[in-house]
C-alpha cells in the first residue's frame, strides 16, 4: 500500500505481477503461474504518470507433458482518492 499526502510525479511503475512457474526438460508436468499481487495507491493529489501491473505468471511449459498448470490470474490495482 502506497499513501501520498500530495501528488505522485515523475515516470515509473508500480508492479506486483505473479511469477513464471520453472519449465522442465522431463520428470514431472510444471504447474501454473502464480497470481498477480495487490496495489493499493491512496492519495490526495494525482498519479497519472505511474503505470500500475498485476499481471499473472505464465505457466510453465514441458517436453513430453502438453497437460500443465495455466497462467495466474491478474491481481488487483485500486486507487483511493483520500481529504487531506
Amino acid at each position: 500500500m502506497i499513501i501520498c499526502s500530495g501528488n505522485i510525479t515523475g515516470s515509473g511503475s508500480i508492479v506486483a505481477n505473479g511469477i513464471l512457474t520453472q519449465d522442465t526438460t522431463g520428470g514431472n508436468a510444471p504447474g501454473g503461474g502464480s497470481g498477480g499481487g495487490a496495489i493499493i495507491v491512496a492519495r490526495v493529489g494525482t498519479d497519472a504518470t505511474v503505470t500500475k501491473t498485476t499481471n499473472g505468471g505464465v505457466g510453465g511449459t514441458s517436453v513430453g507433458y502438453t497437460n500443465h498448470g495455466g497462467s495466474g490470474g491478474a491481481g488487483t490495482i485500486q486507487t483511493l482518492q483520500i481529504k487531506a
